[in-house]
């Protein structure tokens, strides 16, 4: 499955953090049926690292936002690279 936005993304976060802590449950609890843990223990396991593969499958694909403070940081420092040399101002006449 591949995930389609930000909303199948925030779900699957959440998912993934509740089969975490399954799986920690799991293997800190004893358990009379080895055979039977193990099994738990690996389809956790499997369901875990598909959710992760989703995750950073969609994040890689991503287009990158430049970061709002970032953004005015650069627009800043050339705005004050201009008005700094006079002969930029000379050179737009």
């Amino acid at each position: 499955m591949d995930l389609k936005d930000d909303v199948e993304l925030a779900n699957t976060q959440f998912k993934l953090a509740r089969l975490e802590a399954r799986y920690e449950e799991a293997k800190n609890r004893p358990c009379e049926n080895a055979r039977l843990r193990e099994a738990t223990m690996r389809s956790l396991k499997g369901t875990i690292n598909q959710f992760k593969e989703e995750i950073v499958r969609y994040l890689a694909h991503r287009p990158v936002q430049p970061c709002a403070d970032v953004q005015k940081d650069c627009e800043s420092s050339n705005a004050g690279d201009a008005n700094s040399d006079p002969n930029a101002r000379v050179a737009k006449r």
